[in-house]
């Protein structure tokens, strides 16, 4: 009997101990959980604002060269390309959020919502990549080959084609995307690669290539070569030293504008394809990574916020380097903002 009751107890006060710990790590768990609710409220919070004035100044690139007559250029209808496309990522991106702190998000909601979040933005990224590449190759053979007939006689059609093939290819290229990604019943608002098995593996390694990889290549050959064409082509016949010294500088502010443009854009997107290789070599989700390692998780959903960033940066991009742009750009300020306040203020000092 004493021996039956001492067991008794050991087994009640072992049992207790259980579910006190087990309760310690439940709470440990949700406390995390917690936690990355928290930040991400936070990142998205923050984002919010930015995304909305990048959703503004898109729309405002956008109504200067779509309804000004010196903009009706070949280059200038491939730039209205990648605003529209940056416009689309500006708003969904501000749809994100607002769902995201205003709806309680169920599981099928968030599944539906992930799925179309991601492919939308993946392909809105594609078609902004791809026709920053068609611009380069524009600007390739206006600079280097201004002369080929090919270029002279087909140009139109040539771009045409390019800018279909980009569209096809970014509407298709991001379609398994779809069926690979999606939410986890107890995490709804955690938008992941739930399995990574081989074709996971194979989707990821292709669009890395697809949209990262290549398009770096193509950037850097094209204003590369039009780097060193500027700064070692010598016109030919007598120039003055003052038009050299002014010829010099315009290549010097072109070249400029080019390599901002394309570093900015390189820089800001890499540690979001970055994340992809790590997938691909450690075969873990992002909810592993979660799980793991607190600091690249938040590395990683930082990834993610500064690709939707370009977005963002791309109008201002335009309308600091890009002097037709920027010239518009301040007439239209001068006509609809400054001189409408000027002309009230005169009404009321009179």
């Amino acid at each position: 009997m004493i021996r039956t009751d001492s067991s008794f107890a050991w087994n009640a006060s072992k049992n207790k101990i259980m579910n006190v710990s087990g309760s310690i790590s439940n709470n440990t768990f949700r406390n995390g959980t917690n936690n990355y609710d928290i930040i991400r409220t936070i990142a998205a919070l923050a984002t919010f604002p930015s995304l909305i004035i990048g959703c503004i100044a898109n729309i405002f690139v956008f109504r200067i060269i779509t309804y000004d007559r010196d903009f009706y250029k070949p280059t200038y209808y491939l730039v209205r390309i990648s605003i529209i496309s940056d416009t689309v990522v500006t708003l969904l991106g501000c749809v994100a959020v607002l769902v995201g702190d205003t709806v309680k998000i169920s599981y099928a909601l968030g599944s539906s919502f992930c799925r179309l979040f991601l492919y939308t933005i993946l392909s809105s990224y594609s078609v902004s990549i791809f026709t920053l590449c068609i611009i380069s190759i524009d600007r390739y053979f206006i600079t280097l080959k201004p002369f080929s007939r090919f270029y002279l006689r087909y140009k139109r059609k040539f771009l045409t084609s390019l800018v279909l093939c980009a569209v096809l290819m970014s509407v298709t290229i991001n379609i398994p995307v779809i069926f690979y990604v999606d939410v986890y019943p107890d995490d709804p608002g955690l938008c992941d690669f739930v399995s990574i098995d081989s074709f996971a593996r194979a989707f990821l390694m292709t669009a890395i290539i697809t949209m990262y990889i290549v398009p770096t290549i193509i950037l850097l050959f094209t204003y590369g070569s039009i780097y060193w064409h500027q700064y070692n082509h010598i016109r030919p016949g007598n120039i003055s030293e003052r038009s050299q010294k002014d010829e010099q500088m315009k290549r010097k502010k072109f070249t400029k504008a080019l390599i901002t443009i394309t570093a900015s854009y390189l820089s800001i997107t890499w540690p979001f394809f970055a994340i992809g290789v790590a997938i691909i070599i450690t075969g873990k989700s992002l909810r592993d990574i979660k799980n793991e390692n607190a600091t690249y998780y938040i590395l990683s959903f930082l990834s993610f916020s500064t690709t939707l960033f370009i977005s963002v940066l791309n109008p201002f991009l335009y309308l600091k380097f890009d002097c037709n742009i920027k010239r518009k750009a301040w007439l239209y300020i001068q006509k609809y903002f400054l001189y409408k306040n000027t002309s009230k203020l005169r009404i009321i000092a009179s």
